[in-house]
């Protein structure tokens, strides 16, 4: 299970579309800091203080105050007398404490009823914003007014939700598309001789893996830009927010509180999308699997969308145009979803105070109801493919296990799609020997190749037995192996070297792989992707693969199919040592002269039935096998004179 992991992890991040996400969310993600955006600390600076400093000596000029009762007068002279010293100082403590007194006589003003626009517990949290911010310990710390400014810590914990909730899940995302690309169809991974609940595990703890990775690689520059130029920061500095939209009470905090917080709760929707997306790619049939991705997408963007957030997604319209809370809100995964930063908190400075719609959505809920969303979306999953699976137990039960050593095909009928290929067909591979199988094109022979190890979209009736085990059981697969003829089984991103090493890692019989890579003529090119392959040395790797998983039956599509005459040769050379080994191979081709050479017996799909023929090489061999079967083949023009013409 742990190789099956490794080798899952090699496979998706050696792609480098994740890669690209990745740095394209980082610059994002650090574009504030690089461009020196403003942050809302302009409300709380001296910029504008000096406004209100003008504003007020022109009223107090201009006589505004001299009908007013002297208190009030007073109140006034001793305001600009505030803002002024602390228009002046250089002191982050004294500007704090000079704040603080102001935003005291507001509050005492707004009680009286001489305020009127912000709201008390606005200005209740200005104020305990600036008496936090006074008994700091560090001089240096101060109103941030633009991102530039900020050390790493309040950088984060300000500007990371800035970066929507859907870029910081999208490589997640993409990494669950990479996954299902690796473990369907006909890769080599889609044929591990895992059990299904240990693939399934090992591919959900994979895409957490990948989750918490790619959050921790996103937010990495965002800490890094601001330490390199301003420091690390106080975990101190202070946050006070007002909480709920009714502003029932305010909250403090701090941004060594919110970075962690932040990061569990990108964290816990980066694994809520993404095993979402699995669960849903494991329902689909493969040709849809897409759609995984594409409904994580589709949560995560619809928080984004304004006619959502104007909807209110916590709160229902109780008819007389007021609003009340929507008492399953907090058991919604689009609601943490929604509001994601303010579940978590984020560093902000008025009149950006309003912490949570919903008081009742908290990080604990958040990982509950989302793990638990995912969790029994993955259920249903899993579910599903054991129902699949005993789908194809009751097939291979419907005829005797054979006893004895071969693999044993009983009442097979196939059908792709709707156009039936056999019919009630059966036929025994025994140790040691090579069949070829023949048909002119769209006959079946792929159909039938990929029915037998119970892939691909091939409707299969019948049994299929190794060795007394059935096509069901993960036993199966690490005696039968299918490689199909359009390098299907490899991975474009892997070499030829990790090819190897997974095969022999995942498959329990030990080849001596140095000696085999040597045989195959691969180490000129180990350590290269495959996507630098020529088609030819596709073709050879994957016989080389299949040759070092030390599989007892080995089922290959046109395996000569590209090969120079001399790998032709070379690899017909290994398939009778294996044979002289115990090895059964059936091979599918159309080059006859190489199934003469190398076949013992011929199988032939032929009208719905599949027949078993010996080829008699003093008269003809395979092709006198073909032509009396399918007909005579057509010759075309005369011969060919010396000039070129026919």
């Amino acid at each position: 299970m742990l190789r099956y992991m490794q080798a899952l992890v090699k496979v998706v991040v050696k792609n480098p579309l994740l890669w690209v996400l990745i740095l394209v969310c980082q610059l994002l993600l650090v574009a504030p800091f690089i461009k020196g955006d403003a942050t809302m600390g302009y409300f709380l600076g001296k910029e504008e203080l000096d406004v209100a400093l003008r504003e007020s000596r022109k009223n107090m000029e201009e006589g505004v105050y001299d009908s007013a009762p002297s208190e009030v007068r007073e109140r006034a002279q001793e305001r600009i007398g505030l803002i002024t010293r602390a228009c002046l100082t250089d002191d982050p403590a004294e500007y704090a404490r000079l704040r603080a007194q102001l935003l005291e006589g507001d509050i005492a003003d707004f009680k009286a009823g001489n305020l009127v626009g912000p709201t008390e517990k606005s200005l209740e949290s200005q104020y305990r914003f600036f008496i936090q911010l006074s008994e700091q310990n560090d001089a240096r710390i101060w109103i941030y007014e633009t991102y530039r400014e900020a050390p790493a810590l309040f950088y984060f914990a300000a500007a990371y939700s800035s970066l929507p909730l859907l870029m910081w899940a999208l490589p997640s995302i993409a990494s669950v598309a990479l996954l299902n690309r690796a473990v369907r169809g006909k890769r080599l991974l889609a044929q591990a001789p895992l059990g299904r609940f240990a693939a399934l595990a090992s591919q959900v703890l994979v895409l957490a893996l990948l989750a918490v990775g790619s959050i921790a690689l996103i937010a990495l520059p965002a800490f890094l830009a601001p330490m390199v130029v301003n420091g690390m920061g106080e975990a101190s500095y202070p946050v006070v927010n007002v909480l709920g939209q009714d502003e029932v009470a305010v909250i403090e905090s701090s941004v060594g509180q919110i970075v962690p917080c932040a990061l569990a709760m990108l964290v816990l929707a980066a694994l809520f999308a993404t095993l979402l997306a699995h669960a849903v790619s494991r329902l689909m049939p493969q040709r849809a699997m897409s759609l995984g991705p594409v409904a994580a997408v589709t949560l995560l963007a619809i928080p984004m969308v304004e006619a959502y957030i104007r909807m209110g997604s916590l709160f229902l319209d109780t008819g007389n145009g007021a609003l009340a809370p929507d008492p399953l809100a907090p058991y919604n995964p689009l609601a943490y979803l929604n509001d994601f930063m303010n579940v978590a908190g984020h560093a902000n400075y008025w009149p950006n105070q309003a912490l949570l719609a919903d008081e009742r959505l908290t990080l604990g809920m958040a990982a509950i109801v989302l793990l638990s969303w995912a969790f029994a979306a993955l259920a249903l999953a899993f579910g599903v493919t054991c129902l699949h699976g005993r789908a194809l137990a009751r097939k291979d039960a419907a005829h005797p296990v054979p006893t004895g050593k071969s693999m044993v095909a009983q009442g097979v009928s196939l059908a792709y799609g709707k156009h039936p290929v056999l019919e009630d067909a059966s036929c025994e591979q025994a140790p040691g020997s090579i069949t070829g199988l023949i048909a002119p094109n769209g006959a079946g022979k792929t159909t039938l190749l990929e029915a037998l190890v119970a892939l691909g979209p091939t409707r299969r009736t019948g049994s299929v037995h190794a060795n007394g085990v059935a096509s069901a059981q993960a036993a199966f697969r690490k005696l039968v192996l299918y490689v199909p003829c359009d390098a299907g089984l490899l991975y474009p991103n892997l070499t030829a070297a990790d090819h190897i090493k997974l095969a022999a890692a995942l498959w329990p019989d030990k080849v001596d792989t140095a000696k085999l890579i040597e045989l195959c003529g691969l180490a000129g090119y180990l350590n290269k992707p495959v996507r630098a392959y020529s088609s030819g040395m596709k073709q050879q790797l994957s016989l080389a693969v299949a040759y070092c998983t030390g599989a007892r039956y080995l089922l290959l599509d046109e395996p000569m199919n590209a090969l120079d005459p001399g790998n032709v040769a070379l690899n017909s050379y290994i398939m009778k040592r294996l044979a002289a080994q115990g090895t059964s191979i059936l091979l599918s081709s159309h080059i006859l002269s190489n199934l003469d050479e190398l076949c013992d017996s011929l199988m032939v799909i032929w009208d719905g039935s599949l027949a078993r023929a010996t080829p008699n090489r003093a008269r003809g061999g395979a092709r006198s096998v073909y032509e009396r079967t399918f007909g005579a083949f057509r010759t075309y023009g005369g011969p060919i004179e010396e000039d070129g013409d026919a």
